[in-house]
């Protein structure tokens, strides 16, 4: 059984490297990111388990939604 952790994010760099720290036990990890301007992308790249995408935000609601579609585990 896989396990995939979603994260939508904008300009998250002071906060994204201990989530996915504590996100070490899952077999992948998709972050959705709606343009960045800061190093999220940067950190998010040094995860291996990090699939990592851009999309325009959508609104919360459809932007997880995104998230959750691109995730390929069993369990989310």
């Amino acid at each position: 059984m896989k396990l995939s952790a979603t994260i939508i994010t904008y300009n998250e760099e002071r906060n994204i490297k201990a989530c996915l720290e504590s996100l070490s036990f899952v077999d992948e990890i998709v972050v959705v990111d709606s343009g960045s301007t800061d190093n999220t992308k940067a950190i998010c790249s040094s995860f291996p388990l990090v699939r990592f995408y851009h999309q325009t935000w959508l609104g919360f609601g459809r932007q997880i939604n995104a998230a959750i579609a691109l995730a390929t585990g069993d369990w989310i």
